[in-house]
């Protein structure tokens, strides 16, 4: 048979197919599906993605910090959560500093 190129497929390897967004590929390239987010929905009517590969809006006010925690870190792709403690501090939960500025904690407890 022939590959989407209209090449002889001779290999597994070496065919290209027609991936979910309608590109002729090899399935092994980065770009495979690229056009599906994260929930393999395609990204169209005017959306775009943003830095942490979520499908939006480009005019919203969110596009840009979207899926980013309080450091400016892709949440996904972060191997610990932070988010602001009540001083305001962007932290992990676990970190001694968090709530810091509070009573509770400045008082030994």
């Amino acid at each position: 048979g022939k590959d989407c190129r209209g090449e002889c497929a001779n290999s597994i390897s070496n065919t290209y197919y027609v991936d979910d967004c309608g590109q002729c590929i090899l399935p092994s390239s980065d770009d495979w599906n690229s056009c599906l987010d994260s929930d393999g929905v395609v990204c169209e009517s005017g959306k775009e993605y943003n830095d942490c590969g979520f499908c939006l809006d480009p005019s919203s006010d969110n596009f840009a910090d979207y899926g980013k925690n309080c450091n400016g870190d892709c949440e996904a792709a972060s191997e610990e959560r932070y988010s602001l403690d009540q001083c305001g501090k962007c932290l992990t939960t676990e970190d001694p500093d968090r709530d810091s500025c509070t009573d509770a904690n400045t008082n030994g407890g």
